[in-house]
């Protein structure tokens, strides 16, 4: 599943699109079956004659911004899903989802669009993924938290949260945007914090966002070479190989299911550790006498009769 990393590649991909005049922008949609969230031809229609205004990214989503003459001005959105993918002439990402699928255009090809003399395709062969046409005020973009590269956000929303940690990062609209399966994973492992760790301090707080922002930039800078050979994402892969596979440290790697989701851990290093949740100090109930008189109430009371007698 394409993850910020993979999606800001494809963002780039598309940049080359703007700048036309308007009316230059052709698309064509090739696809018989294209995915259950697709514009419809009229939809279509109504944006030929635009050109690309823009190309921004938020989390896992992407917005193609529409320059219309004389009309409103429109956001095209690719949601990639499973196996969304953009590619373009001599550039076809390779995704762990589809190996050995790298002609173009790929096949599933739903939508091909021309601008600046350049070219790129929307494939999708498990079809999860969507393409949605919508005004510019409708915007996708404000229902995800802060995008993981580009936006500031504070993490404390992990810190003594009840929620385990893998599942609070997957969470598009929680804490962060942008983080999939194989980020977390990667994160976690080199953070050394079990994926469902609960009640996290701030000091881990701190690894995570230091791990994350390093995991993003490198992995973003490396995008069509190989990631660094000490990466858990260098073994993630390797399941299928049973009990053997090891870290580059030899340390063994193991999966289990956390957030719903495979996770690749290595247990030696991210060990689950038991946290309870800190008691709220409550305050002191003030029973009540058969009377209905408050037991603090009866003791006043008391204590003025004793200095009356001792008076007489």
């Amino acid at each position: 599943m394409p993850e910020l990393v993979e999606v800001e590649h494809f963002r780039q991909l598309l940049l080359p699109l703007v700048g036309a005049r308007s009316g230059e922008l052709l698309i064509e949609t090739p696809s018989p079956t294209p995915p259950k969230g697709f514009p419809s031809e009229a939809e279509w229609d109504d944006v030929r004659e635009c050109s690309v205004k823009n190309v921004l990214r938020k989390g896992k989503l992407l917005r193609i911004e529409l320059k219309c003459k004389d009309r409103e001005e429109k956001h095209l959105y690719l949601h990639m899903g499973m196996t969304g993918r953009i590619s373009c002439p001599g550039r076809v990402l390779k995704l762990e989802s589809l190996k050995g699928d790298d002609v173009y255009p790929p096949p599933h090809t739903h939508l091909i669009l021309k601008s600046n003399k350049h070219e790129v395709a929307f494939s999708d062969p498990r079809r999860f993924g969507k393409v949605v046409l919508r005004t510019a005020t409708d915007d996708e973009f404000a229902e995800l938290a802060p995008d993981a590269l580009t936006e500031k956000t504070d993490f404390d929303g992990i810190v003594e949260n009840t929620t385990a940690i893998k599942k609070l990062l997957l969470d598009q609209r929680a804490i962060v945007s942008g983080v999939g399966n194989w980020i977390c994973d990667e994160v976690l492992y080199q953070a050394e914090i079990h994926p469902d760790q609960t009640m996290l301090t701030s000091s881990e707080r701190d690894v995570i966002v230091e791990k994350l922002n390093f995991i993003i930039k490198t992995a973003v800078s490396r995008m069509e070479d190989e990631l660094p050979a000490d990466w858990l994402f260098r073994r993630r892969w390797d399941k299928r190989k049973g009990s053997g596979v090891k870290d580059a440290k030899g340390r063994s790697v193991k999966w289990i299911t956390s957030a719903g989701r495979t996770s690749a851990i290595c247990p030696s290093i991210q060990k689950l550790q038991p946290r309870k949740q800190a008691a709220k100090r409550k305050a002191p109930a003030k029973s009540r006498t058969s009377g209905g008189e408050s037991t603090e109430k009866t003791e006043k009371t008391g204590n003025q009769r004793k200095k009356r007698s001792k008076t007489k």
